[in-house]
């Protein structure tokens, strides 16, 4: 079965995963956090390591262990969010609800040459 996203059910999903951590609410599909045991997260793919290890090289000497330990979860995490925002199939038809047009550019002409 699958499920049809609509533009006010994302709009509703990205309101929800925005305010959980606020309200320890889970987030749709995820399931809910014991009270008691602390969050393991997932050990550091391949790619979130490189970008530490980028890190490392450039900022190495500015960085503990903890600090490449924390910016490795944070890394990784942030693939993982892109990973599901990715994995939302699009239609034809889905639009933003309004699209960005600047205004027209106002030309001053000075036409007496005096200011």
């Amino acid at each position: 079965m699958t499920t049809r996203f609509t533009r006010r059910g994302f709009a509703g999903t990205l309101a929800a995963a925005a305010l959980a951590p606020l309200i320890r609410l889970p987030i749709h599909g995820d399931p809910a956090p014991a009270r008691n045991a602390a969050p393991q997260p997932p050990d550091p793919s391949a790619e979130a390591q490189a970008f530490t290890e980028a890190l490392k090289a450039r900022y190495g000497d500015q960085l503990g262990a903890d600090d490449l330990k924390v910016i490795a979860d944070q890394v990784q995490s942030g693939l993982h969010r892109a990973a599901r925002l990715q994995s939302v199939e699009l239609g034809n038809g889905d639009e933003p609800d309004f699209v960005f047009a600047p205004p027209a550019l106002r030309r001053t002409t000075n036409a007496g040459g005096a200011e």
